[in-house]
């Protein structure tokens, strides 16, 4: 019974702790694998490099160079092709434009914008009429609606008059007060937006011929008025005025002609001064001593040598 007591009690056993187990053996230094640290060094160059990097891509300045170059040239291709569609738009509205007027002046119209006035004024009367139907006799007014209709399908003018004469004087009348009205208000408006796309044109040009010339307008484009040359800044006064500068082309003849002739007065200046001044060392040189004591004793021998030397020497 003893033994069973013992027996079912815990036996108490001593616990070893090796050296191995305490708390500092339990630390471990990590240690890096073989070529790590020569793998974390290439990481920075190659970060470093990716940093020295000309606009972010290119590794040389040669490179960049010859980057930028590609990327100037495709740009002035594109711009090539940009200025040769505009060129071939610009001759395509010409041709429309010649073929509208040709139309325009085949109908006895002096203008394009003549004839759209007059078509205007045709459907502005059209829509007067149109709306007032009432206004005609009801034993006329199918044949006033059927005349207009037929207007309206044909575009034959002989419809729209006879549906007039079925209309009373006075709204004709006053249909023709509000036509001419209405015709002086479109002239007007045509006015206006011709003298802005004039403004508009000219300002345009003067821009363009500022930004082509400056070397020519150095002279005209100044801050001092005593360095302005007045001379050639009237004369291109003239030229605009005249509307003989009308494009850059216009410019670039009168460029020609202005300098031309600005040569060409120099150039005449320049012998006029010549031969004044040939004609002054003459003069000098023929020049006859006054006074007695100037007077040689005897005559001097024209045939010598010495003579001649002392006259050029003078």
């Amino acid at each position: 019974m003893d033994e069973d007591i013992i027996d079912s009690q815990p036996v108490e056993t001593e616990t070893v702790t090796s050296e191995s187990d305490t708390p500092s053996n339990l630390e471990v230094t990590e240690e890096l694998e073989p070529g790590a640290e020569g793998k974390t060094a290439e990481t920075k160059e190659n970060a470093e490099a990716e940093e020295r990097k000309y606009a972010g891509k290119y590794n040389s300045v040669e490179e960049l160079e010859k980057g930028y170059g590609s990327q100037t040239s495709y740009i002035n291709e594109l711009q090539a092709k940009i200025d040769e569609y505009k060129s071939q738009l610009e001759k395509q509205q010409q041709l429309e434009q010649s073929a509208k007027l040709e139309e325009a002046k085949a109908k006895g119209f002096d203008s394009i914008e003549s004839q759209e006035i007059a078509q205007k004024i045709i459907v502005k009367e059209f829509e007067i009429y149109a709306n007032n139907l009432s206004k005609v006799a009801p034993e006329h007014y199918e044949t006033a609606r059927e005349a207009l209709n037929n207007y309206y399908s044909t575009g034959n003018e002989i419809y729209l008059n006879h549906a007039k004469e079925l209309f009373p004087n006075d709204f004709i009348e006053n249909v023709a007060v509000e036509k001419l009205n209405y015709k002086l208000s479109l002239q007007n408006e045509l006015k206006q937006r011709n003298m802005q796309q004039h403004i508009q044109q000219t300002e345009q040009l003067c821009t363009d011929i500022e930004n082509n010339f400056k070397d020519f307008l150095s002279d005209i484009l100044v801050d001092d008025p005593q360095k302005l040359n007045s001379a050639k800044s009237a004369a291109m006064s003239t030229m605009f005025n005249l509307g003989v500068i009308k494009n850059l082309d216009d410019m670039k003849t009168f460029e020609k002609l202005y300098n031309s002739i600005t040569e060409r007065a120099v150039n005449d200046y320049i012998t006029a001064m010549q031969a004044q001044n040939n004609v002054d060392t003459i003069k000098k040189k023929s020049q006859v001593p006054s006074g007695t004591s100037s007077i040689p004793d005897k005559k001097p021998d024209i045939n010598t040598k010495e003579y001649w030397d002392n006259f050029y020497n003078k």
